[in-house]
């Protein structure tokens, strides 16, 4: 039995100085590791890349002590011991992806760099889509717009994907200008996507055996949401304050929505700021003997996605000199003081 022990910690002891012999017998007289060998690059789909390597020569790869460090064109950096690595992205410039081993045992051995390029879409820079955004406008829908290239009578056409998709699907319901394709209407009930995912886009065009070059886009609907502009319904005078309310956004749950609103009087060229107010109404006190302004817009706040604001609504005035005008005019002197004062404005 001691004899079986004895033999057993031999062959572990064989098996660790022969790791530590294959570790070392990978580095150079520089005392780097060599680079990763076998680099290739796998495309399920534009927007779906796999990068796959070997071990650098002489380095087993189960053994726990190497580990890889990845990234596109020096940025993005990953750690990982596998010997892969999938990036989800729009493909819009040339990628370059660089990978090298490190001894993890060992912090002092780096590895040399292996590199492998992917080249920029085919085609004249020019001719791609101009000006693409897209914006969700009411919980579920979205429209991406854009402007045609340098060849504005092309056939364009949207296709987008979701990493809980298996193919990338065809816009089913665009948004025409001028005869023109310049838009794709998402909506939940038409097309398969979904508001939680970010969605890969890519918008490309062909008319009578010519090509414009592919434009690709990577949107986060979560940073996107801009609700429309609140309509300011009344303002109201109470004891010296103004009482101001305006309408929701009805296509937004009311927990996801917040306001901002800023006004200023006749005295100030300033507006003056409030923000985060949770419902949709707000009172300040005044000077009657000033003029005010008031507008409202939505912001799609942190609890159900990145902070977005909306656009301003319109602007509303009060003026309390002309209340004050309407109250006083049994008193001509008084109601002239106040015609006087409003024409400052």
């Amino acid at each position: 039995m001691y004899r079986i022990r004895i033999e057993i910690g031999l062959e572990m002891l064989s098996c660790f100085f022969g790791l530590l012999l294959m570790i070392t017998s990978a580095e150079n007289h520089t005392g780097k590791i060599p680079a990763p060998r076998n680099l290739t690059t796998s495309i399920k789909n534009p927007f779906d890349v796999t990068w796959s390597w070997s071990p650098p020569h002489g380095v087993a790869a189960d053994k726990g002590c190497i580990k890889y460090l990845s990234s596109l064109n020096s940025k993005k950096y990953v750690w990982d011991f596998s010997l892969s690595r999938q990036v989800y992205f729009a493909l819009n410039d040339e990628i370059t992806f660089h990978v090298k081993a490190f001894n993890n045992c060992d912090s002092s051995k780096e590895g040399e760099w292996a590199n492998i390029s992917l080249p920029a879409p085919p085609g004249d820079v020019e001719s791609s889509v101009k000006n693409f955004q897209c914006v969700i406008y009411e919980e579920g829908c979205m429209n991406c717009t854009w402007q045609p290239g340098t060849k504005p009578h092309f056939a364009y056409s949207l296709y987008y994907w979701q990493t809980n998709l298996g193919e990338l699907q065809m816009c089913r319901e665009y948004i025409v200008s001028d005869g023109v394709r310049q838009g794709c209407h998402f909506h939940k009930s038409k097309e398969q996507w979904n508001a939680s995912h970010i969605v890969y886009i890519l918008v490309n065009g062909s008319q009578d055996y010519a090509e414009i070059r592919p434009f690709y886009s990577e949107v986060d609907p979560q940073t996107i949401v801009k609700p429309y502009p609140p309509n300011i319904t009344s303002i109201t005078l109470k004891k010296r304050k103004l009482f101001v309310e305006w309408t929701e956004p009805s296509h937004f749950p009311a927990h996801c929505i917040a306001f901002d609103l800023r006004y200023k009087d006749s005295k100030l060229t300033h507006w003056i700021d409030i923000t985060g107010i949770k419902d949709p109404k707000f009172s300040i006190n005044i000077d009657l003997q000033a003029k005010y302004m008031f507008q409202v817009r939505s912001q799609y706040n942190v609890y159900c996605g990145s902070k977005s604001l909306g656009e301003w609504s319109e602007v509303k005035y009060y003026d309390s000199r002309f209340f004050c005008c309407l109250r006083s005019l049994t008193q001509e002197s008084f109601s002239k003081t106040c015609l006087k004062g409003m024409e400052r404005f």
